[in-house]
């Protein structure tokens, strides 16, 4: 990996690592880039700042960052930090972080960790992404910008107000180009109604339920292969069975 830097301090070349020894222990930069670049010359992550310190041994402190990661020289991933702090391929941006992701998706969460190695990064605490109409929650999350793939760990939940309210957990869950799936033990509600499936997922105001799907409705019982809700209602296919209460029909159970 090559490292480039740009910035108004002549002891910005500490990242290079080829410096001689100095008798300054920390140098103080501003309005500085700092890009990294594989085999090929193809950006892969660039930090901008508009200041920071560095000591000798390449560890330091940047304020104000914007992180942005690439694949194949393509952008995937804007992070926004107060600050950034590193040491060796290791860094950390803490202060309130907030990542642009498709759409008007936003990721916040308290702190990130980066690895400019892998470029992998990954939230240690509790992250939120939000739009006008979704609201998921999780302990922690990783990001990989190769696969474009953010997967949430430790229990999901996702409010969704659009086709229709519902709320949505699972153990995990990924997000793909704006489209959210939770997996693993997925329970949904939607008024009275409670449905658990396999797979559940949401893009472009459409959720569908993969199954098999087993649902407890006002009405009764229903299971299916799959549930898709959209603005038009709701349409559920493969091996579907309809068990209605006998309050339905006001007589005995029918189906």
């Amino acid at each position: 990996m090559v490292i480039v830097l740009i910035g108004l301090a002549a002891g910005g070349y500490f990242l290079l690592r080829s410096q001689p020894e100095s008798a300054a222990t920390t140098t103080t930069m501003s309005k500085l880039t700092l890009a990294g670049y594989d085999q090929s010359g193809r950006v892969e992550w660039r930090v901008q700042a508009t200041r920071g310190t560095m000591d000798k041994d390449g560890n330091g402190e940047l304020h104000t960052v914007t992180l942005s990661l690439y694949a194949n020289g393509k952008p995937r991933l804007t992070v926004v930090a107060p600050t950034l702090t590193f040491t060796g391929n290791q860094a950390r941006l803490a202060g309130g972080v907030t990542a642009t992701l498709s759409g008007d998706h936003r990721l916040t969460t308290a702190v990130v960790t980066w690895d400019k190695t892998t470029n992998l990064i990954a939230g240690p605490g509790a992250v939120t992404i939000s739009s006008p109409d979704t609201h998921v929650t999780a302990p922690g999350f990783s990001y990989d910008p190769g696969a474009g793939r953010l997967t949430l760990t430790g229990g999901v939940t996702a409010r969704i107000s659009q086709p229709t309210e519902i709320t949505a957990t699972g153990k995990k869950a990924t997000y793909v180009d704006g489209r959210i799936a939770l997996a693993d033990a997925v329970t949904i509600k939607s008024g009275n109604d409670v449905y658990t499936c396999v797979r559940a997922e949401y893009s472009n105001d459409t959720i569908t339920l993969v199954g098999p799907v087993h649902g407890a409705i006002a009405a009764g019982k229903l299971t299916a292969v799959q549930i898709k809700v959209t603005a038009d209602g709701s349409t559920a296919s493969g091996n579907v069975k309809l068990l209605l209460d006998s309050a339905f029909f006001r007589g005995k159970n029918g189906a």
